[in-house]
């Protein structure tokens, strides 16, 4: 059955509150044929709680898409802070998909680091260049 679900963010930077976007408390988890999926946008694979929430709730793979804007192209990537999806992985025994965008979206620019990291911390798939939009694959086994 398909059905359209609007989800939002839990935590919003400050130019997101000056946008006024919807906050979401509650995560929201989904069932599929491929198990349970947790949805976290982007900062919020930050906060432990959050994503053991999300987890608490049957989640088997969370997925954290990012949009990962730069500055300019080559802009420091300073991968101890901008890989908490490891951690949240580790933490909870659940595979973590994290989708960047990459390239020009003029006037932004979007880094891309998509990674797929098991439940583990090991990562199964990633992106291979960083301005560019690529399809990551893996296949994936909960049995971690």
């Amino acid at each position: 059955m398909l059905y359209k679900q609007e989800v939002h963010k839990k935590k919003l930077t400050g130019f997101e509150k000056a946008l006024k976007l919807g906050v979401q408390e509650n995560p929201v988890v989904v069932e599929s044929s491929v198990g349970n999926i947790g949805l976290s946008i982007c900062y919020d694979i930050n906060y432990p709680d959050y994503i053991k929430s999300i987890c608490d709730l049957g989640a088997d793979i969370v997925v954290c898409p990012s949009n990962g804007w730069r500055p300019f192209p080559g802009y420091p990537y300073d991968p101890k802070k901008e890989k908490p999806h490891i951690d949240r992985a580790k933490e909870n025994n659940v595979i973590v998909i994290r989708p960047y965008c990459a390239g020009w979206l003029f006037p932004l620019y979007f880094q891309g680091h998509t990674e797929i990291i098991d439940g583990n911390g090991n990562l199964l798939n990633r992106s291979y260049t960083y301005n560019r939009t690529e399809l990551v694959i893996s296949e994936i086994n909960k049995e971690v």
